[in-house]
C-alpha cells in the first residue's frame, strides 16, 4: 500500500489522478492525503512530534469530517511521497530560516521505503504548466524571481499562477488530465504529454545538477537534495534571488518507474 501526502488538493491531486490511471496497476492500493499547507508548518508539526509524520497526519485527519487515515496504522503503508512546494515567496519567515527546515526534511525524507520520500516543486506546482508546446527545447532556461511569483493584491496579473497560465501553450491542465469522455486516443496523446514532460524535467534537473541538458544515464545522477542545494547555489541566494523551474511530478515518474 502507498501513502501519498499533498500540500493542496485541487491541483495535486487531480494531476496525479491522471499518473495513477496511466501509469499504475489497478490493483494498486493508493491512498492520497492533503495537508493543506506549505512545508514549514509540517515541519513545525513533525518537531513537535518526535518527527513522525503518521502522527501528525492522523491529527489532522481526525478532525476532519472524512478521516482518511483513520483505519490504517503506519505500517500499513510499504511506501511514502510528500509533494509540497518550494513557495520560496512566503516571507513569513526569513529565507535563509526557510532554506534551512527544508534542507532538513530533504534529508529525513529522503527514502520512501523508511521515514517517506518529499519531492519539492519549484516554485510551485503550476510549474507543471510552465511550458511551451511539447517537446521545448528551451525549458532549461526558464527561471523565476522570488518577487515576481508573489500574487499582489488587487493585481490579478500578477504571480507565478498567472504567469504560468499566461506562459503555457496549453490552455488549463487538460493536456496532462484523463477527463471523463476521453477516447483512447486523446489519453494516449495525454501519456504522450506526461512522457515529454518526464524528459524535459529531469534532463533540466541534470542540467542543474551537471551542467547538461541530457538525459542522464543513471537514476543516481541527481536526488532531490542535490536539486535543492543546486538551486540555492545557482539560483536562490544569488543577487537576482530566483529558482530555476522545475515539477517534481515528472520526475516523481523517473525515479518510481523502471
Amino acid at each position: 500500500m502507498i501513502l501519498f501526502v499533498f500540500e493542496g488538493e485541487e491541483r495535486e491531486v487531480n494531476i496525479f489522478n491522471a499518473l495513477k490511471e496511466l501509469y499504475f496497476n489497478e490493483d494498486e492500493v493508493i491512498v492520497e492525503f492533503t495537508y493543506n499547507t506549505g512545508f514549514h508548518t509540517l515541519y513545525k508539526n513533525l518537531k513537535k512530534n518526535d518527527m513522525s509524520l503518521f502522527r501528525v497526519l492522523q491529527e489532522v485527519s481526525k478532525k476532519r469530517k472524512d478521516d482518511k487515515l483513520g483505519d490504517y496504522n503506519e505500517d500499513d503503508f510499504s511506501e511514502v511521497f510528500l509533494v509540497f512546494d518550494y513557495d520560496f515567496h512566503n516571507k513569513s519567515i526569513p529565507l535563509e530560516q526557510w532554506n534551512k527546515n527544508l534542507e532538513e526534511m530533504l534529508e529525513y525524507f529522503d527514502d520512501e521505503t523508511r521515514n517517506g520520500k518529499m519531492y519539492v516543486n519549484y516554485p510551485m506546482v503550476e510549474s507543471i504548466r510552465y511550458t511551451k508546446l511539447l517537446p521545448d527545447k528551451d525549458y532549461y532556461k526558464y527561471t523565476v524571481k522570488r518577487d515576481e511569483c508573489i500574487k499582489v493584491k488587487g493585481k490579478p496579473e500578477s504571480g507565478f499562477k498567472y504567469m504560468a497560465a499566461s506562459f503555457s501553450a496549453y490552455i488549463g491542465l487538460d493536456f496532462i488530465q484523463i477527463s471523463d469522455g476521453k477516447t483512447e486516443e486523446e489519453k494516449k496523446t495525454v501519456r504522450k504529454n506526461w512522457d515529454m514532460l518526464k524528459r524535459q524535467n529531469v534532463a533540466k534537473a541534470h542540467y542543474l545538477c551537471d551542467g547538461r541538458f541530457t538525459y542522464p544515464r543513471k537514476k543516481t545522477m541527481f536526488t532531490q537534495t542535490a536539486i535543492f542545494e543546486k538551486q540555492c547555489k545557482k539560483y536562490v541566494n544569488t543577487k537576482a534571488c530566483c529558482v530555476s523551474i522545475l515539477n517534481s511530478f515528472p520526475i516523481f515518474l523517473y525515479d518510481y518507474f523502471k
